[in-house]
């Protein structure tokens, strides 16, 4: 009793005061009622403007390039088509923060005998966004990647 009779009246509405005051600014924090001040900033997504992939020669045996720059990635390297008839085409897919060049090797409708063929192949491709790492896929088996 001793204790409450020392404290004053302007002491206990000083901390009614200080406690409401506390309680709005975490009801405000909790809420994001500060603008949107504490929400999570969200990467900018992978876009790819142009993708362009060939087959090319003068490959030197076990060549893997890859380049970037601010807005372009370069992609060169060799594999194994199971005939000389076979065309290698290639897509790509955004994950993430990471592209996959997704490389096949489609059979053309004329008769050609089994060798395995040595091809180089050649790639690029513009973006926008944030790359962490390319990799290259051949009939569905990782072939490359590269962190950039």
């Amino acid at each position: 009793m001793a204790l409450l009779k020392s404290v004053t009246k302007n002491q206990i509405a000083l901390f009614i005061i200080v406690l409401l005051v506390a309680v709005l600014f975490l009801a405000l924090l909790r809420y994001g009622l500060f603008g949107g001040l504490f929400e999570k900033v969200e990467k900018q997504k992978i876009e790819i403007n142009s993708f362009d992939f060939a087959e090319v020669q003068n490959v030197s045996e076990n060549h893997i390039y890859f380049s970037r720059t601010r807005d372009k990635v370069i992609f060169e390297g060799l594999l194994d088509k199971p005939t000389p008839c076979h065309t290698l085409v290639a897509s790509y897919e955004v994950k993430s923060d990471s592209v996959n060049i997704l490389i096949k090797a489609e059979a053309s409708k004329e008769q050609c005998i089994q060798v395995i063929t040595k091809t180089g192949y050649r790639g690029s491709f513009n973006y926008k966004g944030e790359i962490k790492s390319v990799s290259i896929f051949y009939n569905g088996e990782l072939l490359n990647n590269a962190s950039l």
